[in-house]
């Protein structure tokens, strides 16, 4: 199976199939969304199959703005949220990741996405999003960063239509926020 480091993707496009950011219900940390991210980067345009992506402990620890000593449990914890926090897609579920293995002598860990994912993250021919992945590295919040998502999908779909557009104005309700990000009624 082919390996791909994130040195080889930096400041690459996360691309994916409008569903994940119109249709996916569910609740991630703010660093789970960042490191989906950051593997959807590794996608490359031509690719049929996912490969094995591998997250160095020093890009982990750029990734997460820490030069903590705790990066090991934190990676720990991250592989553990991508692994067990399901989201759904209509009626169907998904993980975003189904395989991590720890390198701790190499300071790496090696990730595989979920092969259920391949309809919303290869060979995407329509109704998908893209962004550089380096504009939602600075936000500090899984709401702010699914928001500019939503945003971003609208933005280039109102921009297909309209080439010259400066703006555009849509409405979000609070309620659908609410299901959508899995936000609780505190």
């Amino acid at each position: 199976m082919d390996i791909v480091k994130i040195e080889e993707n930096k400041n690459n496009l996360v691309v994916k199939h409008k569903d994940l950011v119109w249709e996916a219900r569910y609740k991630l940390s703010e660093l789970g969304i960042k490191v989906v991210a950051v593997l959807i980067s590794m996608i490359k345009v031509n690719d049929e199959d996912f490969k094995e992506y591998i997250l160095k402990i020093d890009d982990f620890k750029e990734l997460i703005n820490s030069d903590s000593k705790k990066v090991y449990e934190y990676v720990d914890i991250m592989t553990n949220e991508l692994m067990s926090k399901p989201f759904k897609i209509g009626d169907e579920k998904f993980n975003w990741v189904y395989y991590a293995r720890y390198h701790e002598g190499d300071n790496y860990v090696v990730l595989k996405i979920a092969p259920e994912l391949k309809p919303y993250l290869l060979a995407l021919k329509g109704d998908f999003i893209e962004y550089n992945i380096v504009n939602i590295l600075p936000l500090r919040s899984t709401y702010i960063i699914r928001l500019y998502e939503l945003f971003k999908s609208k933005w280039n779909e109102y921009k297909h239509y309209n080439k010259n557009a400066k703006s555009y104005t849509f409405e979000l309700k609070i309620a659908d926020l609410r299901e959508r990000f899995l936000i609780p009624n505190s």
